[in-house]
């Protein structure tokens, strides 16, 4: 098993080696530099969001500090309410409230952002990345669930439905659509198995893996697997998108013959 993860480790690193330019060593220590800035970018965002919260504070205070809507007749007859409008206007209103309004406290962030924007990974770094995923699972004929139980990971924590689908999401848009299947197979194998549990934590909805899926399989001609599964969106397809799913399934069931659609010598 350590044998895997190493070879897991260093896969994972050909797409940095393939930008640097450098040997296997220099690739490691750009990863681990990575690491080192989103450590460092998780310490910025959180000053941040301190700093937003005391302003959001502030802004909170000043409103619950203002009058309750009433009657603007009956309230400024009264000569210190008269008063007390203007001075708020302009003490308030014109310095407080546009002072709070317009404080910026995005400067640290924009800062880090620009000093590291030169070291985030390329489409390349990314595109690299996925197949020598691919490669290892290849290599060491790993099944789909011994990957994502989090058995090579360190902290061993398991992958979930969201993980899976962001991975297949991004060989679709690479077009890589063999690895793209893979991932977006099992993000579907977890979500239903969470399905049967009642588990139904993450974003990621039954449509938008099955869309995705069949689409995948439609790019790598398995039409008779992406006819199914459109067929299985069918079911749950929300409005806005019924036409558009039927129109894919007429032109799947186009592309089989009667044979292929009784799933005889289907892919």
């Amino acid at each position: 098993m350590k044998l895997v993860w190493q070879s897991l480790y260093c896969v994972a690193c050909v797409a940095i080696v393939a930008r640097c330019g450098g040997d296997l060593f220099a690739s490691v220590m750009d990863l681990r530099e990575l690491y080192g800035h989103e450590q460092d970018m998780k310490t910025v965002l959180k000053n941040y969001l301190e700093l937003e919260e005391k302003k959001l504070s502030k802004i909170r205070e000043f409103y619950e500090s203002l009058p309750e809507p009433g009657n603007s007749v009956e309230y400024i007859k009264g000569p210190v309410n008269s008063f007390s409008i203007l001075r708020r206007a302009k003490r308030e209103w014109d310095s407080k409230l546009a002072d709070l309004v317009y404080e910026d406290n995005t400067h640290e962030l924009m800062a880090f952002v620009a000093e590291k924007r030169h070291k985030f990974p390329s489409e390349e770094d990314l595109r690299g990345g996925l197949i020598g995923l691919k490669r290892l699972l290849d290599t060491y004929k790993l099944p789909m669930p011994e990957i994502t139980n989090g058995s090579l990971s360190l902290d061993n924590k398991p992958m979930s439905v969201d993980d899976c689908f962001e991975i297949g999401l991004e060989a679709h848009k690479q077009q890589l659509w063999e690895i793209a299947c893979i991932w977006f197979e099992e993000s579907l194998r977890l979500k239903r198995e969470g399905a049967v549990r009642g588990d139904q934590r993450g974003h990621v909805t039954m449509f938008e893996i099955l869309d995705y899926l069949a689409y995948s399989q439609f790019k790598m001609g398995r039409i008779y697997t992406a006819y199914r599964n459109t067929q299985d969106l069918l079911k749950i397809v929300p409005e806005w998108a019924e036409s558009r799913v039927e129109g894919n399934l007429v032109y799947f069931k186009a592309m089989l013959s009667p044979e292929e659609l009784e799933g005889k010598g289907t892919e």
